[in-house]
C-alpha cells in the first residue's frame, strides 16, 4: 500500500503517526503509546493508513470524536465501560475510530469508506462515522447501506 511510508515506529505520544494524524488524537490523556501492546500499536497504524486514503480522496480534515474526556480512537477497557461501548469493542484493540469529516456529506463519506474499511457504521443523528478494520469477510455496514 502506498501510504505505508507515513507510519513510523513511535516512542512518545506527541509524535506523528502520519502526515495528518498524531498519536495523541487516538489516545486519552491517561494512556501513553508505550502502554499499548505491539498489536494495538500496529492496528492503530493500519487505521491511520486507511484514514490517510480517505483524507487524500476528499482533501478535507477529519475530527476524531471524543465522548466526554474519552477519545473515540483507542480505549482501555475502563474507558470503554465509561462510554458504554460494546463488550468486545474494536476500539479496545486499536482497530476502530469514530470520525466527523469536515466539509463532506456524512453519507458520501461513509459510502466511500466502505471501500477502505471493513466496518462502517453511520451515526447520522450524532454526526459521525464509526470506522474499523475488521476482516473484510466479516464487514459490517450501516443498515441503510444494504
Amino acid at each position: 500500500m502506498i501510504f505505508r511510508w507515513f507510519c513510523k515506529d513511535r516512542k512518545n505520544k506527541e509524535d506523528d503517526l502520519s502526515l495528518n494524524f498524531k498519536v495523541k488524537e487516538f489516545l486519552n490523556p491517561s494512556t501513553e503509546w508505550h502502554d499499548l501492546t505491539r498489536d494495538q500499536q500496529q492496528n492503530i497504524k493500519e487505521v491511520v493508513i486507511r484514514l490517510e486514503r480517505l483524507r487524500v480522496l476528499f482533501n478535507k480534515p477529519f475530527i476524531i470524536n471524543t465522548v466526554g474526556r474519552n477519545n473515540a480512537g483507542f480505549r482501555t477497557p475502563e474507558q470503554n465501560l465509561l462510554v458504554e461501548g460494546a463488550k468486545n469493542s474494536y476500539h479496545m484493540k486499536g482497530k476502530a475510530v469514530d470520525v466527523h469529516p469536515v466539509g463532506v456529506d456524512l453519507r458520501t463519506f461513509a459510502l466511500a469508506a466502505r471501500d477502505i474499511f471493513g466496518g462502517v457504521i453511520l451515526y447520522e443523528h450524532r454526526r459521525f462515522v464509526h470506522l474499523d478494520i475488521r476482516d473484510l469477510e466479516g464487514n459490517k455496514y450501516h443498515p441503510s447501506f444494504n
